[in-house]
């Protein structure tokens, strides 16, 4: 069907929806009312004595294949002094088209008022392709309550989709057509419902695995209905992480047990990682003893300050690992002007890191853990450039620790 032929479609479509009726658009505006009624302290705040106050209203129905959201907007004006409403206005804004069958969407809308700040209602409604993540797209996703009388297509219902679940999304201030497209397209959500455990549906599986794993826990009758956001993120990256480490998540204990589960997996790909970096790590030590070569083995102490240059890339990585900064991560072994000495007190224990440069003959940084300030960190300064002449000298053993006087 070409792009003329669907827009002809949808305008004919959008021609034939019967009005609503007057007592359900009364329903609607007592509602508006009420609301008005509700919070007019904090309309009246500012002093000022009369305001305007714009509500959204939904209305669901159904036409042949096709499941239509339409929305309407009610405008209220109040004087504050006798609590009059001078005018009431009621109009349609939007209309979302969903085909329960080909699942194409489509919409129809007024054009949006000045700064995109609501809809122009003397314009007609009109066909139109909405910008992702724009404006536009924002007010045509836009929906309130729903008014008496709003039905869903055959096809939902027996899905699964009541009114009281699309009411739930709205609670939660989740777009429901999002639910409408899942109920329709994927036989997984269709199960989901009506196993009951349909809230998830809210955080959605963009992941196979994480739907089969879904499948299993209903087998199994695994309940997981109550996870927050939060929790339903970490109930994922545990699946996925089983699933890396060699984790049986198949097996319906190991499953119900998913917490622990995911703590085991970290565990156990932190060793995995650790063996792929030990591998990566040969491949440049031949590179950083040529560049390094008249700086290695280079040692000395003094005020039970302990200085030793990494003479491996594999010491990079135990440094960066155990003092939580970058001087792995950030390639500081291939740096050919750099020197890198590692700090420890007399019993061994890591206190800090300094990088010398060799051209401009200067420390640049000296960082304890997680890149904080030593807590000796003058001492160290005083120790080191006393030291300084023995950087590219005569090559010396690190176990050989020279005093300085």
């Amino acid at each position: 069907m070409s792009k003329n032929t669907t827009r002809a479609t949808i305008e004919k479509l959008s021609a034939s929806l019967n009005e609503i009726s007057v007592k359900q658009i009364e329903w609607a505006v007592e509602q508006h009312k009420a609301y008005v009624e509700q919070n007019k302290e904090s309309f009246t705040k500012k002093g000022r004595r009369s305001f305007k106050d714009e509500k959204l209203f939904s209305f669901l129905q159904y036409k042949g294949d096709w499941q239509i959201h339409r929305v309407f907007q009610s405008v209220i004006y109040v004087t504050n002094r006798q609590t009059r409403y001078e005018l009431n206005e009621f109009e349609e804004v939007s209309q979302y088209f969903f085909n329960v069958s080909t699942f194409e969407e489509h919409y129809m809308q007024r054009p949006l008022s000045f700064m995109g700040r609501g809809w122009n209602t003397f314009s007609p409604m009109r066909y139109r392709k909405l910008v992702p993540y724009s404006n536009a797209e924002y007010f045509a996703n836009s929906y309130g309550d729903k008014i008496a009388g709003s039905t869903l297509h055959p096809i939902l219902r027996r899905n699964g989709l009541t009114s009281d679940k699309l009411n739930y999304f709205d609670k939660k201030d989740k777009d429901f057509r999002f639910l409408i497209k899942l109920v329709a397209k994927e036989p997984f959500y269709e199960t989901l419902i009506k196993s009951n455990q349909w809230k998830l549906a809210l955080y959605y599986f963009p992941n196979e695995e994480h739907k089969k794993a879904m499948l299993l826990n209903l087998r199994f009758g695994i309940d997981i209905s109550g996870l927050s956001k939060e929790e339903f993120t970490l109930w994922k990256d545990s699946i996925s992480l089983m699933q890396e480490v060699g984790i049986d998540w198949h097996n319906p204990k190991l499953l119900a047990d998913w917490r622990h589960q995911h703590d085991i997996a970290v565990r156990r790909k932190a060793k995995l990682d650790e063996l792929k970096e030990l591998e990566k790590i040969a491949t440049h030590e031949e590179e950083f003893v040529k560049a390094h070569k008249k700086y290695l083995g280079i040692a000395f102490e003094n005020e039970g300050l302990h200085f030793h240059t990494l003479d491996s890339v594999k010491e990079y990585y135990e440094e960066g690992k155990h003092m939580h900064h970058c001087v792995y991560q950030c390639r500081y072994y291939l740096k050919k002007d750099v020197v890198i000495f590692s700090i420890r007190d007399d019993n061994g224990e890591r206190l800090a890191t300094l990088e010398y440069n060799v051209k401009s003959k200067e420390i640049v940084q000296c960082r304890a853990v997680c890149n904080k300030v030593p807590e000796r960190y003058d001492d160290m300064v005083k120790v080191f450039n006393a030291n300084i002449w023995r950087v590219g000298k005569t090559k010396r053993k690190k176990q050989q620790l020279l005093n300085v006087a």
